[in-house]
């Protein structure tokens, strides 16, 4: 009997020995296959503007068209300039405009952080400056990128001619997050950007942006550099931090009369058959955030807006060729009433 025990935790250990052998080996497998999937994106979708050194570290910005004042493009938390496809295009038909990638997302190369929204807005004004696109600059931001453009103008406001929030992150939205979402970003984002390392990623965002509304030439690279081990750890760290973006984003309390003006999506609706709690709590959210955009538009006294994209959601706002149209009209607008030197009247529109 105890010969027969011996036996039996020998041929345990072997399976554990074995097990652990054959995930080695399935991982160093799967990771070699997305190393070489990896260079293969790389060949087949090089980055399609310049690559310009930060110090530590080289960032990816595309510029299109001529004249003042110059349009930068910040993006939300997980996407780069690729998502302003429409609008890049069709703003540069009036004006220089610019579109970047923050940090690892993109073709720009991982920075050394901290990726809260101060370390974020001082990498892109060394971005600007070293490849020689002078200001001051009309900034529009999407989603994150609403709160960024704000933090941007408290650091450096004689830079700033003007501001375009589209859909813009509500800081009071995420003063509170998990307070153990940044002090365990560490193993948290590593872990993530190991799994990216061996494929999980790709798998998962295989699938996305299926509707045909969605610029076609951005499909395909979106999905190759979405899930990759730099832009997974670039988008882990950023929302880690997001509390501390936030705070920032609230000692922006004064735009003083910097043109402004915001877009939002239409609200969307609930199912009918939701359930009365998850319906309420839709609601109280949909009421915080047209209130907060409403605070933000209480900043300048050259405010406009919001004004509402009939049809649109959060991402169509720029994704979509219908509703980015309207985007680039209202950034059209702004550009030429910054020209002009004439004041934006202050109205507001349910």
């Amino acid at each position: 009997m105890k010969l027969t025990w011996r036996r039996g935790v020998r041929w345990l250990v072997r399976l554990g020995l074995v097990g652990i052998a054959l995930t080695v080996i399935a991982g160093s497998v799967a990771w070699v296959i997305e190393t070489r999937l990896q260079s293969r994106d790389e060949r087949r979708y090089p980055p399609p503007g310049r690559l310009v050194n930060v110090g530590n570290h080289s960032m990816h910005i595309r510029c299109l068209g001529t004249g003042t004042p110059t349009v930068v493009l910040e993006a939300g938390v997980q996407f780069w300039s690729s998502q302003w496809y429409w609008v890049h295009r069709r703003v540069a038909e009036g004006t220089r405009v610019c579109a970047y990638d923050r940090s690892g997302l993109g073709w720009s190369e991982p920075g050394p952080g901290p990726y809260d929204g101060e370390s974020m807005a001082r990498e892109l004004r060394a971005l600007l400056g070293n490849a020689t696109e002078s200001g001051p600059y009309v900034l529009v931001g999407h989603s994150l990128g609403g709160m960024l453009v704000r933090i941007y103008y408290r650091l450096f406001p004689d830079e700033v001619a003007g501001l375009v929030l589209v859909d813009p992150g509500i800081p009071t939205e995420f003063l509170d997050p998990d307070e153990d979402l940044e002090a365990t970003c560490g193993w948290r984002c590593s872990a993530a950007r190991t799994l990216a390392s061996l494929g999980i990623f790709r798998r998962t965002y295989a699938g996305i942006m299926t509707n045909p509304q969605y610029p076609a030439a951005v499909v395909p690279q979106t999905r190759a550099l979405l899930g990759t081990p730099a832009a997974t750890y670039a988008a882990t760290r950023t929302l880690a931090r997001v509390g501390r973006t936030s705070a920032q984003t609230m000692a922006n309390d004064d735009l003083d009369a910097v043109p402004l003006v915001i877009l939002r999506s239409q609200d969307f609706r609930l199912d009918e058959d939701v359930e009365e709690e998850i319906l309420q709590r839709h609601r109280a959210r949909r009421q915080r955030i047209l209130a907060g955009m409403s605070e933000i538009l209480d900043l300048s006294s050259r405010s406009r807006g919001p004004i509402v994209v009939e049809g649109s959601n959060h991402e169509s706002l720029i994704m979509y060729d219908r509703h980015a149209r309207i985007v680039s009209e209202e950034i059209d607008e702004m550009v030429r009433s910054i020209r002009e030197g004439g004041a934006s009247a202050k109205s507001r529109q349910p």
